[in-house]
């Protein structure tokens, strides 16, 4: 159920962005964050946080927070790296077996 909340809120977020209500959005962008960390697994990454990060900081580079975006960007990027190194781990396991 938590990701379906999280999810919700990013397509609102996504719906303020393009609507050019970039405060609106990134309240939304935050929410759906802190709710996926939530109800996530500690151990694993998530591609829905990630993309929620993108997001995020497409909004904060929209209203001139480099910086801020910046920071995001490079979160959503690690994630991503990480789920490309979880991936290629389970292949590896799985041809060695």
């Amino acid at each position: 159920m938590g990701k379906e909340i999280a999810d919700t809120s990013n397509w609102i977020g996504q719906c303020c962005f393009e609507l050019g209500h970039y405060t609106d959005s990134l309240k939304y962008f935050d929410s759906a964050i802190s709710i996926q960390k939530r109800f996530s697994k500690q151990e694993s990454v998530d591609q829905s946080l990630a993309s929620y990060y993108h997001n995020e900081g497409l909004c904060l580079s929209r209203i001139g927070k480099y910086n801020e975006a910046k920071a995001h960007f490079e979160e959503s990027l690690n994630i991503y790296k990480k789920i490309g190194e979880e991936l290629m781990e389970k292949q590896i396991a799985d041809t060695s077996n």
